[in-house]
């Protein structure tokens, strides 16, 4: 999965690296080794692990960040539900990008608010403000 390297710290290659080295370059959560092949149970074929340093509280932004040594199994376990959101969100966006870009004009747009505990976000509509007027003291939409 691609990752933007701007949200982290200048030196995050050294940091994770440290990390790695500090769990002896094994998962933190199955004990697989880096490099080691494993038989994969879902795909069925054989793949070599890669370690990575895992932010536990999701704030690559945070230069002293908590960080684990997870395997890419456990990896993707302890954050598959953020990869589920996210992919919505883009096919949304890219949807909605396409939609503009066609000509199709907004009623509503869907805003995202990320809540303050582990889970996918919740969606709230908001109407568009250049599309609402004020009409006998109610508000109503124009299209």
């Amino acid at each position: 999965m691609p990752w933007d390297k701007e949200r982290y710290p200048p030196d995050w290659d050294e940091q994770a690296k440290a990390r790695k080295e500090q769990a002896g370059w094994i998962c933190e959560v199955c004990g697989a080794k880096q490099g080691e092949i494993r038989w994969g149970k879902v795909n069925g074929r054989y793949y070599t692990v890669w370690l990575a340093a895992a932010h536990l509280n999701h704030d690559p932004e945070n230069p002293h960040a908590k960080l684990a040594v997870f395997c890419q199994a456990c990896h993707l376990k302890y954050d598959g539900y953020l990869h589920v959101s996210n992919s919505w969100r883009t096919r949304y966006q890219r949807a909605r990008t396409n939609m503009l870009l066609a000509g199709q004009l907004l009623l509503f747009d869907l805003t995202f608010r990320q809540s303050q505990t582990k889970g996918p976000p919740t969606l709230r509509r908001v109407a568009s403000s250049s599309k609402v007027q004020e009409s006998k003291g109610k508000g109503s939409l124009l299209v």
